[in-house]
């Protein structure tokens, strides 16, 4: 008794699984009597112990099982005394029942009197209970789906959702995916519809509300089949899917590092691609001043390499989603990505949509400092309501140092890319023309 509960007061666990085991094991064998076993687990207060009940429970399953083997070898007796000491042990309630039948197997807790029902009709319960929860599949209704579910669902993504709306959006949409309207649609294809209509309806926050209701890996899947569908196709993604993986990433429901391994092609790829370009033009240059009379006329030959640059930016996803990022006001994450590609030598302006959306960004910073000088304000044209104004995703610059710091830095890194947007430059030389004017020490 003592030496059981010297055991049950030692931090170290294994200590008592040794004493018990080999009392037990004497008791199997016949060498200990049973009745002096269990006084002495009672009077040790074994049973009042969780941890201690839990170790007796996992040393007569190791018992019991070497016993079995024995009694399938031609050796009973170690199999009947267990199976009177199991008995006992749930008689005295030194292990709650329920551990008991957690723990060991069917056929010894059939023979100790603790199961009433047979092996075998437990066992078809067994199998039945594994193969409806773990082996049955889920198969969706599909001629149902196609006729009412999933009309509900795109009728109630393109309706308008509102803040007074969205609680009542979300669970009729979540209700389309249970089985409480009879439909059971398939998560992954009402999650494509989800993100379908948001890439329509960007600047509507609440499909961000509906969206955290899905898982986000499910979310960084999907919109990954999207892209590397059109990289299969080699053909340009639409600039509103960048715009949508750019204001998830923004709101902070995918990250970069989620949504790189989807494009195309990988940084490495669009850096190796870079540093060839250069060495084919330093070979081109070298072969200045060689007479080749099968070669093409300069001008259709500068035509053809503008065409061919352009193409071969159009499919590159990375710098698709710069724009997407720059446009949507995440702005952080895009020059970011800028400044790497910067770094390696690589020029991503030489895409035309990115060096106009990071035009677009210094038009937002100047707008209100050249507000004074714009022509606006004559108001010559009268603005068609029909067509909404573009949303302003930075804050103008207010002050000279403002405009020094952030603005030109800016302009440095457009460089001779700013004949794309002449109106700009036009924006620029009226609002620094004054400086010509001005002392040379000012």
């Amino acid at each position: 008794v003592e030496k059981i509960r010297q055991a049950q007061s030692s931090s170290d666990r294994d200590e008592l699984t040794v004493v018990l085991n080999a009392l037990l094991w004497g008791v199997a064998r016949g060498v200990v009597p049973q009745q002096e076993v269990l006084d002495a687990l009672v009077e040790a207060g074994l049973g009042n112990n969780e941890a201690a009940t839990a170790t007796l429970a996992d040393v007569l399953w190791v018992i019991s099982n070497q016993a079995e083997r024995m009694r399938d070898q031609g050796n009973g007796k170690e199999w009947a005394n267990m199976c009177a000491l199991v008995g006992e042990i749930h008689s005295r309630a030194l292990v709650p029942p329920a551990t008991l039948k957690s723990v060991l197997e069917l056929e010894i807790l059939h023979e100790a009197g603790i199961s009433s029902e047979p092996t075998a009709t437990i066992m078809k319960k067994v199998v039945r209970i594994n193969t409806r929860n773990l082996y049955t599949q889920n198969k969706f209704n599909l001629l149902k789906e196609e006729s009412e579910g999933f009309a509900k669902v795109l009728c109630l993504l393109h309706s308008d959702i509102t803040c007074e709306t969205l609680q009542a959006s979300k669970q009729n949409l979540l209700s389309l995916i249970g089985t409480t309207w009879y439909f059971d649609l398939d998560p992954n294809r009402v999650l494509d519809l989800v993100l379908d209509a948001y890439e329509v309806h960007y600047t509507n926050e609440c499909f961000m509300e509906l969206l955290t209701e899905f898982k986000v890996d499910g979310i960084a899947h999907v919109l990954g089949f999207k892209f590397q569908f059109y990289a299969r196709q080699n053909i340009p993604a639409p600039r509103s899917l960048f715009r949508l993986a750019a204001t998830l990433i923004q709101h902070d429901l995918l990250t970069l590092a989620v949504v790189y391994p989807h494009l195309s092609p990988t940084k490495d790829a669009v850096v190796a691609a870079a540093t060839q370009d250069r060495l084919d033009v330093v070979q081109h240059a070298k072969s200045y001043g060689k007479v080749n009379l099968n070669a093409k006329k300069p001008d259709d030959e500068h035509a053809a390499a503008a065409d061919t640059s352009q193409d071969k930016h159009a499919t590159n996803q990375l710098y698709g989603l710069i724009v997407g990022l720059l446009e949507v006001g995440a702005t952080g994450p895009g020059f970011a990505l800028i400044e790497w590609f910067t770094a390696q030598n690589v020029d991503p302006l030489q895409y035309k949509p990115l060096a106009l959306q990071v035009c677009q960004f210094v038009h937002d910073l100047i707008d209100d400092m050249y507000a004074p000088l714009s022509l606006r304000s004559l108001r010559f044209a009268s603005p068609s309501p029909d067509i909404p104004r573009r949303r302003r995703v930075v804050p103008s610059v207010q002050t000279v140092d403002a405009f020094v710091a952030q603005v030109v830095p800016k302009l440095h890194l457009i460089g001779a890319h700013l004949h794309h947007d002449q109106f700009l430059w036009t924006k620029l030389l009226r609002m620094l023309s004054p400086l010509d004017r001005l002392p040379p020490d000012t």
